[in-house]
């Protein structure tokens, strides 16, 4: 008889739910698995998860109570969701409990990291991220290589096209009626870079996207899409504009896709843009404005800076794209050549630094 295995993924944005189904996927010959989640996280499980397997939408704590309730189950991993993580730990459970953190470098600088303890803890690599694995303790503790879908086969034509992606574009600090303005904006200025180099545009991320307006016949507003998928379409991209995540920008890394990072919409991706230009990744902000954006969050809490970045999105958006059009440049124009090669080069050498173990081989 296979083990039972429950995957919690934290219910901000997509991220820990694209890694959940991956880790599903990589398990599904071993174990039956089994997903909770909330909001729009557990619906986007709900959606691509195997039809084999269930989604519970909740609140961890509240849903179980007592280990009786947890005895159905043989192991735990938590993705990025700490609650679920200190319930397990509280209930004696924490011997059957994995950690998958994607962030670990934000939480030991930023806010506080889980509890140690536990079966295994997982670093997912980020620059930076190394220095930090020794404050862990569990059982087995690992840095481990980002998890990215499979590579697919690049299109017959080549890359081409532009994907514009918005993955973690609501949550529930920022719901859709707060963040439908700036968005339609955004999406209308990226439109029109795409019709200037004569190129298709593809929105993708969440599904409240499919309620922006008709941007025109060559673009495409796909709204969430199975993560295969957006894995092929960013790796057969021209170029990528996304938030300044941890998914959609290491599936680009893999598929050599140059990147333009968005503004930071919540405190995870303050964090991300900062140490992603650093090491040269193009970021649209100017690098003044980046600046001062992010020594203003670090003077309020962390768990405030979510209302401070989609405050300054709903309020500046126009400003804050002021450069966009001359990234895009540097990216697409011939006569950049040399510039685009650059990014590319920063982006290769970043990922060429990160581990290279698999946290689904650990896992397994």
């Amino acid at each position: 008889m296979k083990p039972n295995v429950l995957i919690v993924a934290a219910p901000f944005g997509f991220g820990p739910a694209v890694r959940a189904l991956l880790v599903a996927e990589g398990i599904k010959d071993i174990a039956d698995v089994s997903f909770f989640s909330d909001g729009d996280a557990c619906q986007f499980i709900e959606k691509y998860k195997s039809a084999t397997s269930s989604c519970v939408k909740g609140i961890f704590g509240q849903t179980f109570r007592t280990p009786g309730s947890l005895k159905h189950f043989d192991l735990f991993i938590c993705i990025n969701q700490v609650p679920a993580f200190e319930h397990l730990h509280k209930l004696g459970q924490a011997g059957r409990a994995i950690f998958f953190d994607c962030i670990l470098h934000w939480r030991t600088e930023v806010a506080q990291p889980p509890p140690n303890g536990g079966l295994a803890y997982l670093a997912e690599d980020f620059p930076g991220t190394a220095q930090y694995l020794d404050k862990k303790a569990a059982q087995r503790v690992e840095l481990t290589a980002p998890l990215v879908w499979p590579r697919r086969e690049i299109a017959p034509e080549g890359k081409r096209g532009i994907t514009l992606h918005l993955g973690g574009v609501t949550s529930p600090l920022a719901p859709w009626e707060v963040m439908a303005r700036p968005t339609e904006t955004l999406a209308r200025q990226v439109a029109e870079l795409a019709r200037r180099y004569s190129l298709p545009l593809a929105i993708i991320g969440s599904a409240h996207l499919k309620r922006l307006p008709p941007l025109g016949d060559e673009v495409n507003v796909l709204g969430d899409i199975s993560p295969q998928d957006s894995a092929t379409r960013i790796g057969n991209s021209a170029l990528l504009i996304t938030n300044p995540g941890i998914g959609a920008v290491y599936e680009a890394m893999a598929g050599d896709t140059p990147i333009i990072l968005l503004p930071p919409m919540n405190s995870t991706q303050l964090n991300h843009y900062d140490v992603f230009t650093a090491h040269g990744v193009a970021g649209v902000l100017q690098p003044d404005l980046a600046r001062r954006i992010s020594m203003a969050a670090k003077t309020i809490p962390w768990n405030q800076q979510t209302q401070y970045c989609t405050k300054r999105w709903y309020e500046k958006i126009a400003i804050l794209l002021t450069r966009l059009p001359q990234v895009v440049g540097d990216l697409l124009d011939h006569e950049n050549h040399g510039t685009r090669n650059r990014f590319l080069s920063a982006q290769r050498r970043i990922l060429a630094g990160l581990s290279q173990r698999s946290a689904i081989d650990i896992i397994r």
